[in-house]
């Protein structure tokens, strides 16, 4: 019983600070807008997002998580493979399709919003001729097979009917590992590499039904070095699979 109550106490104290973060950010922005016939806050509003907010609670959704096949474009500002003999940048390839796989769980369920957790996994091949340079600087080319594999875990916060009551939006923020592997006819031009990143992004789940979802995701990734290694955007669409 004194679990249920603190746990109780400690759902309320989150939801009081949610409903004052939004008091001050529409009496601010009211403040701000009052010299401007075109803003515009119905009475009362703050009021009742407070009592809606104070009177929510939280629940915990089932830990069975959704699956979601993807498919994804990765487009890199930068994508280094380096070793003592050559390094090569892929940005000259443009895009990079691969396939990923999502898996999904709720932490927290609000009244009109979610947390999610995601963790992802992800491989891609692509087989083309591409320009190297070696340890002197001198630029040469090669046909090379390059692999990528890219696992992350994700936390989203989802907002539900932002759009129309079949689109919800969320805020993604991430982090993984990216493995990378290429091949070529060159000696010593073998290479495994793996990098570290964080991703910032969104996905936008379209309700065709109540037991299909379409997705579609969009980040943008970086590592954290000084000399960026591994940078650029990540697109996909996919679909919602119960398990």
């Amino acid at each position: 019983m004194m679990v249920l109550v603190k746990s109780e106490k400690s759902r309320l104290f989150v939801g009081n600070w949610i409903a004052l973060f939004l008091i001050l950010f529409l009496k601010l922005s009211s403040a701000l807008g009052s010299s401007s016939s075109e803003f515009y806050i119905e009475d009362g509003l703050v009021e009742k997002i407070f009592s809606e907010t104070s009177n929510s609670t939280f629940e915990k959704a089932s830990g069975v998580p959704d699956l979601a096949p993807m498919v994804g474009i990765l487009r890199p500002e930068t994508l280094n493979v380096k070793n003592k003999y050559f390094s090569t940048n892929y940005k000259q390839l443009d895009s990079l399709p691969y396939f990923y796989l999502i898996f999904e769980g709720n932490l927290f369920r609000f009244k009109k919003s979610q947390l999610l957790w995601d963790a992802s996994i992800g491989y891609g091949y692509i087989q083309k001729n591409v320009l190297t340079y070696d340890s002197s600087g001198l630029l040469i080319s090669d046909t090379v097979a390059l692999q990528w594999a890219p696992v992350e875990f994700t936390s989203r916060y989802n907002i539900d009917d932002v759009f129309s009551s079949n689109l919800d939006l969320s805020v993604d923020i991430g982090g993984g590992r990216l493995w990378v592997h290429q091949d070529g006819n060159i000696d010593g031009f073998d290479q495994t590499s793996m990098t570290s990143f964080v991703s910032l992004g969104s996905t936008l789940e379209f309700r065709v039904m109540t037991s299909i979802k379409i997705l579609a995701q969009v980040a943008f990734f970086t590592d954290l070095q000084q000399k960026s290694d591994y940078r650029g955007l990540k697109l996909g669409v996919g679909t919602w699979l119960s398990i």
